[in-house]
């Protein structure tokens, strides 16, 4: 099922990094229970999936931390890591391009892309709350594990 990352469309840029950091979530839970792209091509190492679901289960409920913890973010920490304005809302759009590109092409290529934007933007994120390096790792590694 396709995931949902959020539009910003202005105001409160609170909501929508919260809607983001659980959209991310939720697409690499996809990833990692089906290990298929949209082509039902394999997307991960077999001697790596265990362990990797391990982890996963794991690092899973901190998203939710996380995502609850953007509620918080000051104004300055929001403009420090541009996670406001235009730049949240082009952030954003490319994210839900790139998706959308991968949904169209499947394969390793498009799927490194759309991980590679969530991680700047989750980046930014974790770095505005000071927390959260948990999150950035696992995504990492799990990035690390695709299939060549």
């Amino acid at each position: 099922m396709p995931v949902d990352f959020p539009v910003y469309e202005g105001g409160d840029s609170r909501r929508a990094l919260g809607a983001f950091v659980i959209a991310a979530r939720d697409f690499l839970a996809e990833l990692i229970e089906t290990n298929r792209d949209p082509r039902g091509q394999s997307l991960f190492h077999e001697e790596l999936l265990l362990e990797m679901r391990a982890a996963w289960a794991e690092a899973y409920p901190e998203f939710e931390r996380v995502a609850r913890a953007t509620r918080e973010l000051g104004e300055a920490q929001i403009r420090d890591h541009g996670l406001y304005g235009a730049q949240l809302r082009f952030k954003l759009t490319v994210v839900r391009f790139l998706y959308g590109r991968y949904l169209q092409l499947g394969g390793i290529g498009p799927l490194r892309r759309v991980i590679d934007a969530i991680d700047t933007l989750l980046k930014s994120i974790l770095g505005a709350l000071g927390a959260g390096e948990g999150i950035k790792e696992i995504k990492e590694y799990i990035e690390y594990s695709l299939e060549d």
